[in-house]
């Protein structure tokens, strides 16, 4: 899955900035690749090893920077490509 598949509810995405709208990007696309696998926030927490917590903080866009190691295991797991990039731009907007 191409994290520029999925998109927001565009009302919400619109009316914010861009760093916002990358997270809920991040989110949405764990989220999203999670379901669309058939997967529980416990088992991508199995898979993963980032505590299923977390893993809900990341969904629901409730943290300020989004680690590259946990990233890379949950994008990793849930098959998601080019996501880097975003991550990065969030974690450095928020030093």
């Amino acid at each position: 899955m191409n994290i520029g598949m999925v998109v927001a509810n565009p009302r919400d995405y619109n009316k914010r900035n861009t760093q916002e709208r990358h997270k809920m990007l991040i989110g949405k696309v764990i989220k999203n690749a999670r379901t669309a696998k058939g997967l529980t926030l416990d088992q991508l927490s199995e898979l993963t090893g980032v505590p299923q917590a977390r893993l809900s903080r990341y969904e629901n866009n409730c943290v300020k920077t989004y680690p590259l190691f946990s990233m890379a295991k949950i994008f990793d797991v849930l098959g998601v490509t080019e996501w880097e990039k975003i991550v990065r731009e969030i974690n450095e907007k928020e030093k």
